[in-house]
């Protein structure tokens, strides 16, 4: 089963801020990093940073919102 902590993304910061954020308050909530991030797919690609852990899908979603989670 999967568990998503939705992140609404603040319109002043970039698209690779947000997600940071987003995935900085997965860890400060649970404790632990999220395993998935999920973005809109009316956003531009993204290259995230080398080194993260994370499974990436485009969904059809609005563009302002940002899933993390993880697999329980």
């Amino acid at each position: 089963m999967k568990t998503y902590r939705m992140w609404q993304c603040n319109p002043k910061q970039s698209l690779p801020d947000n997600i940071s954020l987003a995935l900085q308050n997965h860890i400060d909530k649970f404790g632990i990093p999220a395993e998935i991030l999920e973005v809109s797919d009316q956003l531009e690609k993204v290259e995230l940073p080398e080194g993260l852990n994370l499974v990436t899908n485009v969904v059809r979603m609005p563009k302002n919102i940002i899933l993390v989670g993880r697999v329980d």
